[in-house]
């Protein structure tokens, strides 16, 4: 069985359960680009839109009373329901059947009817969480900031295992072939049985990690706070080669046709071949890059802090077009079913088309 997703639609971050940010069946606007709709969510949005058919959910950075997780039509942007996680939303939901995950600062993951917004149940967590959730066949993964990874079951909310890793978790769970993969903030890499959360390996790569981990049948790329990218295999955990950008922050990755791509504090966008780390090629934007990229027929899709939404040739880092949207874009694209779904930091959330 195939776990992976494979229709038009973008509902985890970085797409699906191995985070390779990598639509397989979708498009994005491509030569030229416009705004289609907007939506002013009222507060930060540093989450990742997903979106499943007629359907975009978010979160945002709210705090207080009003809603800070959204859902709108992804044709024209009208608010079909909103709901309140009780702190603030850093982290993009996930889509399972029926029912929309989501985690917060507040110490609890929230299950939500798609249809209406109604709460379905939520289960408390041992501290707040900067982690997405990740579902992978009947289970949702998520880490806590208390170094915890829990495995809880879709329907029912019970948790069916718990790892602890002794330091706190800020990525999100990767899953594949039934390994759940999961980095923290002392640069320990995981490796777990997905059923029964059995340790299979550890390699710590020296550094902290904050961003999410993608996985190949070939690899396991992370990216430090510090400015590495590391392949390790998947099967002995073994380093298999480094690439150094200096003491930057990274972003989360995305891999596609052999090339392994991340965004970094430096301002940069980098292409690396994922068999040797070599660099491939590099774009500059003209601020620091937090936006994660994502890929679609070709096409890669980031923001930046310097207000802009790039879409660059993924082959060779050429520009197709950019679009301005007045704040710091630190939110991650979703591509689907030609449009591309990304927020701002003044709380804005675009739907960008092919002019």
């Amino acid at each position: 069985m195939n776990k992976i997703l494979r229709d038009g639609n973008w509902r985890m971050f970085q797409c699906n359960a191995a985070h390779t940010g990598n639509s397989l069946s979708s498009v994005g606007p491509k030569e030229s680009v416009r705004e289609r709709w907007s939506f002013d969510s009222g507060s930060a949005i540093p989450s990742s839109p997903v979106v499943d058919n007629d359907m975009v959910y978010f979160g945002n950075q709210n705090s207080g009373p009003e809603a800070n997780l959204f859902a709108l039509s992804s044709v024209d942007g009208s608010k079909r329901w909103s709901f309140n996680c009780r702190d603030e939303v850093r982290t993009s939901p996930a889509v399972g059947k029926g029912t929309l995950f989501a985690s917060s600062l507040y110490p609890s993951l929230y299950a939500v009817s798609l249809a209406s917004g109604s709460l379905k149940w939520s289960v408390d967590v041992d501290s707040p969480m900067d982690s997405s959730p990740t579902i992978y066949d009947g289970t949702v993964y998520v880490g806590s900031w208390e170094g915890s990874l829990l495995a809880i079951d879709e329907k029912t909310g019970s948790i069916r295992w718990k790892y602890e890793t002794k330091a706190e978790i800020e990525s999100s769970p990767a899953v594949r072939k039934n390994v759940v993969y999961i980095g923290n903030v002392d640069g320990s890499v995981y490796a777990l049985n997905s059923t029964n959360g059995d340790l299979l390996w550890n390699c710590n790569i020296d550094q902290p990690i904050t961003s999410t981990i993608a996985v190949t049948p070939e690899f396991v790329f992370v990216a430090s706070r510090l400015g590495q990218v590391v392949a390790i295999d998947p099967v002995s955990g073994q380093k298999q080669w480094t690439f150094s950008v200096g003491h930057y922050p990274c972003s989360s990755l995305a891999v596609s046709n052999g090339v392994v791509y991340f965004g970094c504090a430096n301002h940069y966008v980098y292409a690396l071949d994922v068999e040797t780390g070599q660099e491939i090629w590099r774009f500059k934007t003209k601020d620091k890059v937090k936006s994660s990229p994502a890929i679609a027929d070709r096409i890669l899709y980031i923001g930046s802090d310097d207000q802009h939404v790039y879409a660059l040739d993924a082959d060779n880092g050429n520009e197709l077009w950019q679009f301005e949207t007045s704040y710091a874009v630190r939110s991650s694209p979703a591509i689907a079913n030609g449009t591309l779904y990304i927020g701002n930091n003044e709380g804005r959330i675009y739907a960008l088309e092919d002019k």
